[in-house]
């Protein structure tokens, strides 16, 4: 599958940039239903085709991090913030494949993965990074079986902690453990 961009555009707004995962691209395009804003979609790129991720999985950092099932990037929304030397961005979101214990009922899926790049190669030459969030007993205890980097921000200056980055992060757990589904 492909990575698009979308360039939107309203009337009440400058023109946004929204990024979608392949899946949410299918989703949104199949939803039926009514927008309230009323978009209109003035382009779509595609931006990472399934070679450049399977390029990208093969040196992302830490080696062997990727786990067995693949480089799935990015299985979140990507959070994006413009580097501090102004002349690249950061794009931060999930390798969704399994990282650890696969196919058990430990399985631990999702990532968070950065990459550095341009808004028309988000995937860039240099190796992801991805890093995968410790098994807590809290997770463990509740089933969480996915955790996924995506939506960021940086830290206003005059706020506490000026110039970090924040980041929402999705996480999954199965509701019927035998099934392995979220029924």
């Amino acid at each position: 599958m492909n990575l698009y961009w979308k360039t939107v555009t309203h009337s009440a707004f400058l023109p946004l940039l929204l990024i979608l995962s392949p899946f949410e691209y299918r989703a949104q395009a199949q939803s039926s239903a009514a927008n309230i804003c009323k978009p209109h979609i003035a382009e779509e790129t595609v931006v990472a085709m399934p070679k450049q991720r399977l390029a990208a999985g093969n040196i992302a950092e830490p080696w062997g991090i990727v786990g067995p099932t693949g480089f799935d990037w990015s299985d979140t929304q990507l959070g994006i913030v413009k580097s501090r030397d102004g002349e690249h961005y950061l794009f931060f979101g999930s390798d969704g494949s399994c990282h650890a214990n696969c196919n058990t009922l430990e399985e631990r899926d999702g990532s968070i993965t950065r990459s550095v790049g341009s808004l028309n190669d988000p995937l860039g030459s240099d190796p992801p990074q991805e890093s995968t969030l410790p098994q807590s007993a809290q997770f463990r205890n509740n089933s969480v079986t996915y955790v996924g980097g995506g939506p960021l921000l940086r830290v206003p200056a005059g706020h506490p902690g000026t110039g970090n980055l924040l980041m929402v992060y999705g996480a999954a757990r199965w509701t019927d453990l035998k099934a392995q589904n979220g029924n």
